[in-house]
């Protein structure tokens, strides 16, 4: 990642910060709120990323390829990143799931890969899935918390604009973006949590998806 952001013409920075948090109702024993965030990545992908795809590199490396995204709506003119993810599953003493995204990589139509995106950003991204069970009156609930940074060039017609306010202005709206992203993904894996503790079909169906 060093030697990518070095490479990089003098790029601007933008950090973003996003935390949602939904309540669970945790069924506990062998179909807990812990035992779910304990199943391999592979399974989280068709409820929780539609169209997207979680392929196992080695050991807790894998590559996340994230659906396809179009762009302000304009059908002919889409991004699809894949990024190289290392998920660090809970342990007994921390009841969270910690995924570090250390690389992407960006395709999608012609107007897309003609921006020559790969060589002019770098990023990375560190995402926490932390359960917190009931304690007196507070309900069980998901936590998610993600931060995010990016360098990238700074392109026509931006280039014209003061590095800092453009940094400013870009990492505001990418917070945004990622703050109503973040909200989204911590309801779906909350609502397939629950499918999930109490529909033993779906799990025999989400068992079947881990290759062997």
């Amino acid at each position: 990642l060093q030697r990518k952001i070095i490479a990089l013409k003098s790029p601007a920075k933008l950090q973003a910060q996003s935390f949602a948090k939904t309540l669970v109702t945790d069924a506990g024993g062998e179909v807990g709120v812990i035992q779910y965030i304990n199943l391999p990545p592979e399974e989280y992908t068709s409820e929780i990323f539609p169209g997207g795809e979680i392929r196992r590199v080695s050991g807790d490396l894998f590559t996340l390829e994230v659906p396809k995204v179009q762009v302000m709506q304009v059908p002919d003119i889409w991004i699809r990143p894949t990024m190289k993810v290392v998920v660090i599953p809970p342990s007994d003493t921390v009841q969270k799931v910690q995924l570090i995204a250390l690389d992407c990589a960006i395709t999608g139509s012609d107007i897309i890969k003609s921006m020559n995106l790969d060589n002019r950003f770098a990023m990375r991204m560190e995402t926490y899935l932390e359960y917190h069970p009931a304690q007196g009156s507070e309900q069980a609930r998901l936590e998610t918390t993600a931060n995010l940074d990016v360098w990238c060039e700074i392109i026509p017609p931006f280039n014209f604009m003061p590095k800092s306010a453009l940094e400013s202005a870009t990492s505001g709206v990418v917070g945004a973006v990622m703050s109503a992203m973040l909200n989204v993904f911590n309801n779906k894996v909350a609502a397939d949590y629950q499918r999930w503790s109490t529909d033993s079909a779906y799990r025999i169906t989400r068992k079947s998806i881990v290759p062997k």
